[in-house]
């Protein structure tokens, strides 16, 4: 079993390695990018586990202080719920806070319905399918309502905030329950769910 990491320029001859591994899907690769990451399982680079593009390099050198290899061999305890926010969160944040995160427990609320939505992240609330869930689960509104609330509380828009500091769950607030269950205290943003790319490094992890 092995894990491939290569950073890729739009110059070099491992640039035709994307089109190569992304297959039909050719429209995931950020073309107008200068640099790219792509980490890859067992030789194959089709098992993608992540992928992402950007222009300042210096910008990145934080997000990718560890490997991808390294970040999984210093997570104590490896789970489902902390391999899938290693595929979530690497290349998006500086790597050494995450791995300080991954190696820290979340504080239980000790509610059902919280802790079955949340333990696909290690007890964090960290996708935006979860909010999606919880936010009806509370409200008891619309599929469409709560996708709206979800994207609206990305864009910080002050209703959002409002409406989080009024609903009540749990004696708590929505607000102050989505504080106590963030990865980052300083990132308050819900983000997509790569189903593909966890699923690949479960199964590689044998999780």
């Amino acid at each position: 079993m092995h894990i491939t990491q290569m950073l890729i320029t739009r110059d070099n001859a491992d640039y035709l390695m994307l089109h190569e591994s992304f297959g039909n899907n050719t429209d995931a690769i950020h073309k107008d990018c200068c640099y790219h990451m792509l980490v890859y399982l067992n030789r194959n680079s089709t098992e993608i586990v992540h992928y992402s593009a950007f222009d300042d390099f210096d910008d990145a050198k934080a997000r990718y202080a560890l490997s991808f290899e390294n970040l999984i061999a210093e997570t104590i305890g490896m789970n489902r719920g902390k391999a899938n926010l290693i595929c979530s969160y690497y290349g998006l944040v500086d790597t050494h806070r995450l791995l300080e995160a991954l190696n820290q427990t979340c504080a239980s609320k000790t509610d059902a319905f919280l802790d079955a939505i949340c333990g696909y992240s290690n007890g964090f609330l960290v996708y935006k399918y979860q909010l999606v869930l919880l936010y009806r689960f509370i409200t008891k509104c619309s599929l469409p309502d709560a996708e709206n609330f979800v994207r609206d509380w990305n864009k910080k828009l002050p209703y959002t905030r409002k409406i989080a500091n009024e609903i009540m769950f749990e004696d708590n607030t929505l607000h102050d329950l989505l504080v106590s269950k963030r990865l980052f205290t300083d990132f308050e943003f819900y983000i997509n769910f790569r189903e593909d790319f966890h699923i690949r490094l479960l199964q590689f992890l044998g999780l």
